[in-house]
């Protein structure tokens, strides 16, 4: 009765283990994939930004422009300044 406790503790354990490790692997994964900027003088924009100004045709203007960045799964968005 107690090895058929131990067995069991020890599977939730190494399946904690197993699950922890993925999780671990999966943020350094996404963190090395993290974005860049299109060009020197942007700065990250939400979605919410990228969208009301798009609602708003102003996209583009005197100051700066809004830019869309990666694949349609995981898109980045930016405002870089005009020079």
């Amino acid at each position: 009765m107690a090895s058929k406790k131990w067995a069991a503790a020890s599977l939730e354990n190494g399946t904690l283990l197993a699950v922890g490790i993925v999780a671990l692997s999966l943020v350094s994964i996404s963190a090395a994939r993290a974005e860049s900027p299109p060009w020197e003088g942007c700065r990250p924009a939400s979605k919410v930004e990228y969208v009301s100004a798009k609602d708003n045709y102003l996209l583009r203007n005197r100051s700066g422009v809004y830019v869309q960045t990666g694949p349609i799964w995981h898109r980045s968005y930016w405002y870089c300044h005009i020079r």
